[in-house]
């Protein structure tokens, strides 16, 4: 489907967004092992997250829909099922990787499927350290398909130190540690997102975080919980840069989970002179909840590196595009993971920027680009990436022709994207 973006005299509303994707997928499979009943509130409808639910519900789970965005969850109580087909894991890395260490650690004989894309995406990283537990997991040349089979033997409690920060491995092997006798440890070199360690804590785990270390004591089960998601601050950081780039922008987005490894972006963009502020902060279930207000600003190029890149690593498309919009020179570095992606991120933002008419410097692990710049509308293919085409819909807001091709793809994360995007242009409150 192809979309036409309005461009706007003004961007303005108060906004409430769908619950964070990576929250809700570690939410859906620890409810899924508890063995009662659990209800998890403020769902996303993302295809990603309802490829978790699918496959959870395979294995034995069974998922109640209370309303459009709350759902009760009856835990499997024993063993998980053995699936007699594939598990197909869509667009989603976050279902695949997870369900590896889960179906490992539950000695549940299994393959782990998904699309094209996702089966180009890095999945030795994962069963490495998998096999170093003695799972018996094989992968097809480093990707999917991932099989993994019945073991003779329990798994064997690891310390696992990994070479890059990565929340996704990390909670596979904590995961597949829920099985194992004795306490598992992963060291990282700088600390990933949390969401599994606070998530763990909250279902009553025997889990531990010092520093850049985390250790479980298996075996171990999670208990039932009910758990509303605060809002996802990575969807949210789309509206605030449209916010930011409009003449006559003020966005306010309500109860945004307020987690300093999720924050990135918003450092970024408060040190490119953003009008940006957050407040109302509380906690709410296992995460921290506030307000983001973001308004009409004028912005300057700065340097993104290191910790910052990797706090913002999804949004760094989006900062790029924001830079096309700033005075003077913008360096982003540090996002060479970007390039493992849905697509690769670094070689599409390029491609779509150069699209537009703009100039930007490719890097091997970011890009060079200096503002502000005169950027013509034109069709943008986002290549199979819902990042690319919200990040160009946001362009699209102050930037007149812009229209996004195969533009479904927002599915993956944010169902709702475009719905928003025209009401917040006419001032209603969502």
């Amino acid at each position: 489907m192809e979309r036409s973006i309005p461009t706007f005299d003004s961007f303005k509303g108060v906004l409430r967004l769908p619950g964070d994707k990576s929250l809700a997928h570690r939410a859906v499979i620890l409810a899924a092992i508890a063995g009662g009943v659990s209800v998890i509130g403020n769902l996303p409808q993302s295809d990603d997250v309802n490829s978790t639910i699918r496959c959870m519900e395979i294995l034995g789970a069974k998922f109640v829909r209370i309303s459009n965005h709350t759902v009760r969850v009856f835990g499997v109580r024993g063993e998980l099922k053995t699936p007699e087909a594939p598990l197909d894991c869509g667009n989603s890395g976050t279902t695949m990787r997870l369900l590896a260490g889960l179906l490992a650690g539950a000695d549940v004989s299994a393959t782990l499927v998904g699309d094209a894309s996702l089966s180009k995406r890095p999945m030795r990283r994962i069963a490495e350290p998998l096999r170093r537990m003695g799972a018996d997991i094989s992968t097809t040349d480093g990707h999917a398909p991932l099989v993994i089979r019945k073991r003779r033997h329990k798994l064997t409690a690891l310390h696992h130190v990994n070479p890059i920060p990565s929340a996704q491995l990390k909670s596979a092997l904590m995961l597949a540690a829920l099985f194992t006798e004795g306490l598992t440890a992963v060291t990282e070199p700088s600390k990933s997102r949390d969401h599994s360690e606070r998530l763990f804590a909250f279902t009553g785990l025997p889990v531990s975080a010092m520093g850049v270390k985390i250790t479980l004591a298996g075996p171990a089960r999670p208990r039932p919980f009910t758990l509303n998601l605060c809002g996802d601050p990575s969807s949210a950081a789309y509206f605030a840069a449209a916010a930011l780039i409009n003449a006559k922008g003020r966005i306010q987005c309500e109860n945004v989970m307020h987690n300093q490894r999720r924050l990135g972006f918003y450092r970024a963009v408060k040190n490119m002179g953003a009008d940006i502020r957050f407040d109302s902060t509380r906690q709410w279930g296992c995460e921290e909840s506030c307000r983001i207000t973001a308004k009409s600003s004028r912005l300057r190029g700065i340097e993104v590196k290191g910790r910052q890149a990797l706090d913002s690593l999804d949004e760094l498309p989006l900062l790029a595009s924001l830079a096309l919009f700033a005075d003077g020179m913008t360096e982003i570095r540090g996002g060479k993971e970007l390039r493992k992606k849905e697509s690769d991120r670094i070689r599409a933002t390029t491609l779509m920027i150069k699209t537009l008419g703009g100039e930007i410097s490719e890097l091997d692990d970011g890009w060079k680009i200096k503002g502000p710049q005169t950027l013509r509308g034109a069709l943008i293919d986002p290549c199979g990436d819902h990042r690319i085409a919200m990040t160009a819909s946001v362009i699209g807001t102050r930037v007149a022709g812009i229209r996004v091709k195969y533009s479904d793809v927002v599915k993956i994360s944010y169902p709702q994207f475009f719905h928003q995007l025209d009401k917040l242009a006419k001032g209603i409150h969502l």
